[in-house]
């Protein structure tokens, strides 16, 4: 069975990287307003729910 690639990869990374540089003190509501305005149009559920993992 293959294992079916990430279409999140880059977004989840992207989180990933916001959250380590705020010293692990955003939320998702910050982090989808800082998404927000580096020009990404993600919705702030999905944002939740990739930091929920």
């Amino acid at each position: 069975m293959m294992k079916k690639e990430n279409p999140n990869q880059v977004l989840e990374e992207l989180i990933q990287s916001i959250f380590d540089v705020h010293n692990e003190n955003y939320g998702y509501r910050r982090i989808h307003l800082e998404l927000k305005n580096r020009g990404y149009k993600v919705n702030h559920k999905k944002v939740q729910r990739i930091m929920k993992n």
